[in-house]
């Protein structure tokens, strides 16, 4: 019964034990949104929002999901907060 109880314990603590190293401070969620949201842009077909996007370039190339864009559509726009 001891011996049982010994390696009982024994088990908690190789489970615990890599939660104490995992457990860092996490970065606020503002700071990761300021870093990402420069390079998110809305996707408006025909005038509607339709979806969103990601500039992967320089030059201000989209890179959006193929159903977005898909429609029959003569008019499509990438919004940006910080491009316009």
């Amino acid at each position: 019964m001891k011996r049982m109880r010994r390696n009982f314990w024994m088990t908690i603590r190789i489970f615990l034990i890599p939660f104490f190293f995992l457990t860092t401070q996490a970065k606020p969620k503002d700071d990761l949104y300021s870093k990402i949201s420069p390079g998110c842009v809305e996707i408006l077909v025909g005038g509607r929002l339709d979806g969103s996007g990601v500039i992967v370039d320089a030059k201000g190339l989209v890179m959006t999901a193929f159903h977005v864009i898909k429609k029959k559509s003569k008019k499509i726009e990438a919004l940006s907060r910080n491009l316009g």
